[in-house]
């Protein structure tokens, strides 16, 4: 799905949408797991959680890990952690860097400070910045402020300005100078 589609997608008219008068939907049901995400992204966005699963689990029927991040994200909201954890794990092992961050914070509350390391650590070699912080941080909690500062580094130069303070007030409590 290109930039276009997904600015159509986003301009369609609620309506029309709910009324199946869209080819979104058309394309979802006949297999175009993108139109599913979206769609599901769409219903979601408007608080339609039902019509958001619907379109996810359709997707992630077809193991398509943005729908599998998405549907264990409504299904972790809903208190069905072994569910979440099971589609943030296909999600993952297709390389999704979200579901790698989930799958490590998932772990750090359970106490599995390794497995913790081990998928946040995957999520910020995959480019999420949000996984490169909090990579960062469980590497000061390992004496490694070196290597911290580097994913501190690395996830201000493709954060935004909020990303940047984070980052800043947690140097800053460290006791590190700032990247």
């Amino acid at each position: 799905m290109d930039a276009d589609e997904v600015k159509r997608l986003r301009t369609t008219s609620h309506a029309a949408m709910l009324a199946e008068r869209d080819p979104w939907p058309a394309r979802a049901a006949a297999g175009d797991t993108a139109a599913a995400v979206a769609l599901g992204k769409y219903f979601y966005h408007r608080q339609q959680r039902a019509a958001a699963e619907r379109w996810y689990a359709r997707a992630a029927a077809a193991q398509d890990p943005e729908a599998c991040h998405d549907l264990a994200v409504l299904r972790q909201e809903e208190g069905r952690a072994a569910e979440a954890e099971e589609l943030f794990t296909t999600a993952a092992e297709a390389g999704h860097p979200g579901a790698m961050n989930a799958l490590g914070t998932m772990a750090l509350r359970r106490g599995d400070r390794a497995a913790g390391l081990n998928w946040t650590g995957r999520a910020a070699a995959g480019g999420s910045p949000i996984a490169m912080k909090n990579y960062g941080v469980l590497l000061l909690g390992e004496g490694k402020q070196e290597e911290a500062s580097k994913w501190f580094a690395a996830a201000m130069a493709v954060g935004g300005p909020g990303m940047q303070q984070q980052i800043s007030d947690q140097v800053r409590k460290a006791g590190l100078p700032l990247p």
